[in-house]
């Protein structure tokens, strides 16, 4: 099923028993964004909200979860978002987004897991979402660089 199709199951199921998908204020070339990230991971139209909350809500995020994957939790933070303040919003795409934050990482000497699951928890509050760059990318600079200074500040 491609995503438009998905897209109108998705808002006639809603319709039909009455149920917010928390989408409202969004269009629906941002839904069908979310959903080709996702539509991997839904077997239920009903996983829709659980897998696709942090594209349209700010998470709570448990400072406990983003300091279990590094001790450098708030150092990676702090040079990502500066990495990521010097991105113009023409250059905010995922593979971009991608090969600056391994160059970062690769700088600094630190894993991809380490930096990256502290990034994706940070943004997201899950520590299970599709690729983290596209994530980023579809969330959008403004979005995640106030997610990540919004951790710091904890």
């Amino acid at each position: 099923m491609n995503d438009s199709s998905l897209y109108s199951c998705l808002s006639e199921w809603s319709k039909k028993w009455n149920i917010d998908l928390g989408v409202s204020n969004f269009s629906k070339e941002y839904i069908e964004k979310v959903i080709s990230l996702i539509k991997d991971r839904l077997k239920t139209l009903s996983d829709f909200t659980t897998l696709t909350s942090y594209f349209f809500t700010t998470p709570l995020v448990d400072k406990a979860e983003v300091e279990k994957f590094s001790t450098n939790h708030v150092a990676i933070l702090k040079d990502l978002l500066n990495v990521y303040d010097g991105i113009s919003l023409e250059l905010w795409k995922a593979s971009n987004l991608e090969k600056v934050s391994h160059e970062y990482i690769a700088s600094k000497g630190f894993t991809p897991k380490e930096a990256f699951m502290t990034l994706r928890i940070a943004v997201t509050g899950s520590t299970s979402t599709p690729p983290i760059f596209d994530v980023l990318e579809a969330l959008g600079k403004e979005v995640v660089t106030n997610r990540i200074v919004a951790i710091i500040s904890i």
